[in-house]
């Protein structure tokens, strides 16, 4: 949303900050430090004020656990994950980057981590960086349905859209239709096709789209708008459960607009979405990406 990683998605990514794999190192003594009952307190309590969006106080207790550990050992990478997320959360994205090196540096095997670090380079608009750790944390969790949207989103930022039209139709292939994140990187796929101007390409993805998807839940709507069979008052009706799929709604429309030449109707979609949406969103970044694209070419 507009980052899984941190919290880019509201309830969900809340649960994936949660979802911690630290492993611990061989060494006795870093055991013995990753093992303390005081640095397994303090990061708990860290985690908790993480996902109550208490930044400050979250740092707080990932400064205290990170003393605790002296920073050394692989279980202490998810400490340094912990305070990275939240300097992102703060908009302190060097203190972010910097906290994110160190942990994958401690643990070189965590997805998280990566797709967390790609996140914030997602938020600064440095997407090829961003692919990059999205990509490395799929290859270490091919399941990662936050890193795999995130990329998709990133990807719509490059001038390679087609490459991350391909990289997602795998992950879809691979078992991503399974997931609940599967309609949100559909859409993602449809608009890099469109991106690239591949009408064929983007008409079978629509197609196997509407099969595979749930016809009661977001974006369904969204799907067979694109194929005539749905108004954008249909699209926009579906969206206002939340204010989240409204924002959705809004940049991915945007976004057609954009690719179709209506940069008037983009950047109005895109100035909403920047208004209401929230910024743990892909589409909150995407939409910060294309009101800086178009108003450079006003």
């Amino acid at each position: 949303m507009i980052l899984g990683c941190l919290r880019n998605l509201p309830a969900a990514a809340l649960s994936l900050l949660l979802c911690l794999t630290g492993l611990l190192s061989a060494s006795p003594a870093n055991q013995a430090l990753a093992l303390n009952p005081q640095f397994k307190r303090h990061y708990e309590i860290g985690e908790d004020y993480l996902q109550r969006e208490d930044f400050k106080q979250a740092i707080t207790e990932f400064d205290e656990a990170i003393k605790i550990d002296g920073g050394r050992s692989k279980e202490c990478a998810k400490a340094f994950r912990g305070r990275g997320t939240a300097y992102s959360d703060l908009k302190q994205y060097n203190l972010a980057l910097k906290d994110l090196d160190k942990a994958i540096a401690l643990d070189a095997t965590n997805d998280l981590a990566f797709n967390n670090r790609g996140a914030v380079y997602l938020r600064t608009l440095k997407p090829m960086e961003a692919i990059k750790d999205f990509n490395q944390a799929l290859i270490l969790n091919p399941g990662n349905k936050y890193a795999a949207v995130n990329r998709a989103g990133a990807y719509l930022l490059t001038n390679t859209p087609k490459a991350g039209a391909r990289a997602t139709a795998e992950w879809l292939l691979k078992g991503g239709w399974r997931s609940d994140f599967a309609g949100h990187a559909a859409v993602l796929t449809v608009l890099a096709e469109r991106a690239a101007k591949d009408k064929d390409a983007e008409a079978k993805l629509l197609q196997e789209s509407r099969s595979k998807l749930d016809r009661l839940k977001w974006p369904y709507s969204l799907i067979k708008h694109w194929q005539g069979k749905a108004s954008e008052e249909e699209v926009l009706e579906e969206a206002q459960d939340s204010t989240y799929n409204l924002t959705q709604a809004q940049c991915f429309l945007g976004l057609a607009s954009f690719y179709s030449g209506d940069k008037d109707d983009c950047l109005r979609r895109m100035e909403f979405v920047q208004k209401h949406g929230t910024v743990n969103s892909v589409e909150y970044w995407l939409a910060k990406g294309f009101i800086q694209k178009v108003k450079s070419k006003q």
